[in-house]
């Protein structure tokens, strides 16, 4: 079984080429959540894998909350492990979602960690078509090696993408996204249409469409900037950063308005 969160498709793209050979069932984690189903029983045999972004150095809040609930009956001997995706590094994260694994007494065999494209846009600008394409190729070829590690149930840590001083940078950069999360720094512009997609994807329900403008009634929401990216409109903005930064959804993906 593959538990996957992702806000722009890089992680999507990644649990569905990883599962895909295998036929692993893949489970969207907002869906679970929203379902209250946390509890699972293992076959024989069966791994267990978790493919999510990294955010600032760090595990999103909602995996985090996800795992505090989860309960994976017949776990033991089984072989566990996390696919780190991100636009540049992944710090600490591995270390991070092994400690609150390890809280749930199961132990995480393999830690990888992939560089897809950078769509953090409230602080970098999106990259160029080009750009993005070379990434998107270097990914699909890591996704390659993962597969084939897993497929050999290889133990370890082999996540090249978690860069120097990694404890260090998330110790810095992490509490910035821990207790900065203000949906307050949203704003929507008058290109809005109402059709209420960003209500629909929001993987935590923070947007309510109001007199057919997306309204957060939430203070805080995990910043998986889904809803700024998947706007056909690109009517949604965070801070006064995004407005000429470009928006991203992986091109091999085609969700429309399925949940992150």
């Amino acid at each position: 079984m593959l538990f996957y969160f992702s806000g722009t498709g890089n992680s999507l793209y990644t649990a569905g080429k990883i599962a895909e050979e295998d036929n692993e069932q893949i489970f969207s984690i907002p869906e679970l959540m929203e379902a209250n189903r946390y509890e699972f029983t293992l076959k024989p045999g069966e791994k267990v894998g978790f493919v999510f972004p990294t955010y600032f150095y760090g595990v999103p809040t909602i995996i985090a909350d996800f795992i505090e609930k989860l309960k994976l009956n017949d776990v033991q001997g089984h072989y566990v492990y996390v696919v780190l995706t991100c636009g540049t590094t992944t710090g600490n994260a591995a270390e991070m979602f092994e400690k609150l694994m390890k809280k749930q007494g199961v132990t995480v065999s393999a830690k990888y960690g992939i560089v897809m494209v950078d769509n953090y846009v409230s602080l970098f600008p999106l990259p160029g078509k080009d750009e993005q394409k070379i990434c998107l190729d270097n990914a699909d070829r890591q996704i390659a090696d993962i597969k084939q590690k897993i497929a050999a149930e290889d133990a370890g840590d082999f996540n090249p993408a978690k860069g120097t001083l990694h404890r260090f940078g998330t110790f810095i950069l992490y509490p910035y996204y821990k207790y900065g999360r203000k949906t307050k720094k949203f704003h929507v512009n008058d290109s809005c249409s109402g059709c209420g997609i960003c209500e629909t994807i929001c993987p935590v329900k923070a947007i309510r469409i109001v007199d057919n403008k997306p309204v957060w009634e939430k203070e805080t929401c995990i910043i998986c900037l889904a809803c700024l990216h998947r706007c056909p409109k690109a009517a949604i903005d965070y801070k006064n950063t995004t407005v000429k930064s470009g928006r991203y959804v992986n091109p091999n993906t085609d969700w429309n308005k399925e949940r992150v």
